[in-house]
């Protein structure tokens, strides 16, 4: 009987994490929600979307797009991340997140190419890149600066 159970807990112990591991799923564009859809046609008009997926078990949504850009919703369809990590970042997106919070990053971090922009429950984060140092600056939603993390 220890034997059954022992294996039974192993058995699960290997398929729920494959199952897990394999709960991103690729979509067609269509079955994005309608709000991502809007938000790419109108900040990324006539850019080809590349790959869909849909991540399990929060259902979100993740886009590629030909100019390198990789973006990601909320199950509504709103932009939760827009990443652009080998292409320089549109200044037409950071009309996304509040002047405050692009005042302090263009003064602060001047010379910086942003690669990152994330919406979060309680504020923004930035993410920025000099030859240097990768550094993800939070925000809070107003814009007001909260805290600069650096990578090395």
């Amino acid at each position: 009987m220890k034997k059954l159970i022992f294996t039974l807990v192993l058995v699960l112990g290997i398929a729920v994490p494959l199952v897990m591991a394999g709960d991103n799923n690729s979509i067609s564009y269509g079955q994005l929600p309608s709000g991502a859809r809007n938000f790419i046609e109108k900040m990324f008009p006539g850019i080809k979307v590349v790959k869909c997926e849909r991540e399990m078990p929060w259902t979100r949504y993740d886009v590629k797009l030909a100019n390198g850009y990789e973006l990601e919703f909320d199950r509504v369809g709103q932009w939760l991340e827009i990443e652009a990590e080998t292409t320089p970042f549109s200044p037409v997106l950071l009309k996304l997140i509040p002047t405050e919070a692009v005042s302090y990053v263009n003064t602060q971090h001047q010379g910086s190419d942003i690669k990152k922009i994330e919406r979060k429950k309680n504020g923004y984060k930035v993410k920025v890149d000099n030859k240097h140092v990768s550094s993800n600056i939070h925000f809070d939603k107003s814009g007001k600066w909260k805290k600069t993390e650096h990578d090395d």
